[in-house]
């Protein structure tokens, strides 16, 4: 096994072998739901070109993105060591390349190894400061900064960096339930971006056309959670 997720790939040799034995390589479909909301984590997801969602619904049905997880991290981490349902849904968002292991192998290596233990932690204090400046960001912040920054975290989150003919593989409509938005609002930014030069959207693709300018357009969370995802890389490096 050669992952490309970064926390599969800065785990100790030892803990490495331990979860080699367990663990599988799965292909992730648009839409598919790895955990429903109500049920507990029977497996964990390491994407490597997947990304995942993790959704917050209201009892009137609205859904709003509160995390998202790529090939840094894995879904479901933090549920295993709580052993309760989960409150939200955990989705695939962007159809990839991912492994699957069972969550019973993951907790049972949090509680014999110290070194994964910590990592665990690391990546999940990463997932928690993502979901507290998601309430942030959704009270906070203009809807075309908050589109800006969502689809670069995107194509850094499914290992793309932003070359010519990258691209992220969603319509306007799913994208618009992933941040609240109505579909009208995404396809009025979106084509407001397009016409000054920042992507290009085409039959479901969504091209990065000036990545620096989309930056400058991208709201305060893209810094934030920039150096949350660089503290966690240097966690995993340590306890490595």
């Amino acid at each position: 096994m050669s992952p490309e997720n970064a926390f599969l790939s800065q785990l100790s040799g030892a803990d490495a072998r331990e979860l080699q034995r367990q663990i599988r390589p799965v292909h992730l479909e648009l839409g598919d739901v790895l955990t429903a909301c109500g049920d507990l984590v029977s497996h964990i997801y390491f994407p490597e070109t997947a990304l995942l969602s993790i959704v917050s619904s209201s009892f009137g049905g609205q859904s709003v993105e509160v995390g998202m997880v790529g090939r840094e991290g894995g879904g479901g981490l933090l549920e295993i060591l709580t052993k309760r349902p989960t409150p939200y849904t955990i989705l695939v968002q962007i159809e990839g390349e991912a492994w699957q292991a069972p969550a019973s192998a993951v907790r049972s290596l949090s509680e014999t190894s110290p070194s994964f233990r910590q990592a665990l932690w690391d990546q999940i204090a990463f997932s928690t400061t993502e979901a507290r400046q998601a309430v942030v960001c959704q009270a906070r912040h203009r809807g075309d900064r908050r589109l800006a920054r969502w689809l670069l975290e995107a194509m850094e989150r499914i290992g793309r960096d932003g070359a010519a003919d990258d691209f992220v593989p969603l319509t306007q409509e799913y994208l618009a339930a992933m941040l609240g938005m109505q579909r009208t609002t995404v396809s009025t930014m979106a084509r407001e971006m397009q016409s000054r030069g920042l992507i290009r959207y085409q039959r479901g693709r969504i091209h990065i056309v000036d990545r620096n300018a989309l930056e400058k357009v991208a709201c305060e969370c893209r810094s934030i959670l920039r150096e949350a995802r660089r503290a966690a890389r240097e966690g995993l490096a340590l306890s490595g």
